[in-house]
């Protein structure tokens, strides 16, 4: 739902963006066609980069080198495809929508970010969860959280496996710290499990009627969208 918002502000932004080159743009200008290509090459390259991996790049400079890579890959399959189309683009032109294209979607995001961050501080759209995982990678994980400031996770209490007798008394545990916090569901770093043990205990949250997410310590650096067992956010 959330990432559905951000590709579609994406879009509409990108579109905005385009519109605006075209008015700056010197003679010749960009043909509408050549525009719209430009457009939907541009978000098909911030797919390929991984700008909807998150639903915000968590580090703002990070985000904005993707936008601009986005916006310059576009530029140059353009280039190309006009070149073997025979109506080559003017490159001060073209220069003028990567220009324009980029500063509106980076502001965009900017704005996206502020209204996430606001939305969260009130409270809405968060979900309580208990964190399985060892006590060097939960520490990790809970400052990754915080820094994520789109991530509907808020950690109210954690349990290392480590500590635990066995697979049962780790599920046993588990579901008892999440009903006694009430949580929503419980986060599971599978690198803190092997995986037999893990899908056993996925299994027996989801049969509590606990919502899982199973999530890997990569997160930490590269924020991949978690394998959610559960509903979606």
């Amino acid at each position: 739902m959330r990432r559905a918002l951000v590709v579609g502000c994406d879009l509409s932004a990108i579109a905005v963006g385009v519109l605006v080159g075209r008015f700056l743009a010197p003679e010749p200008v960009p043909g509408a066609g050549l525009s719209a290509g430009f457009g939907m090459l541009m978000l098909v390259a911030m797919v390929s980069l991984r700008l909807y991996s998150s639903r915000l790049a968590t580090v703002r400079t990070q985000e904005l080198a993707q936008v601009g890579r986005s916006g310059i890959w576009a530029l140059l399959l353009l280039a190309a495809a006009s070149l073997l189309a025979g109506a080559a683009i003017d490159l001060r032109a073209g220069f003028t929508l990567l220009v324009s294209t980029v500063v509106v979607v980076s502001i965009e995001r900017e704005l996206l970010r502020r209204w996430f961050v606001a939305r969260r501080q009130a409270g809405h759209g968060l979900w309580a969860s208990i964190l399985v995982a060892s006590a060097t990678e939960g520490s990790e994980y809970r400052r990754a959280i915080d820094e994520d400031t789109t991530s509907p996770h808020v950690i109210v209490g954690q349990i290392d496996p480590a500590t635990c007798a066995s697979s049962d008394d780790l599920l046993t545990r588990a579901v008892a710290l999440a009903r006694g916090s009430r949580a929503d569901g419980v986060v599971v770093l599978e690198s803190s499990l092997d995986r037999q043990a893990a899908n056993r205990l996925v299994r027996g949250l989801l049969d509590a009627g606990l919502y899982v997410d199973l999530s890997s310590p990569c997160l930490l650096y590269t924020s991949p969208s978690p394998r959610d067992c559960g509903p979606d956010l």
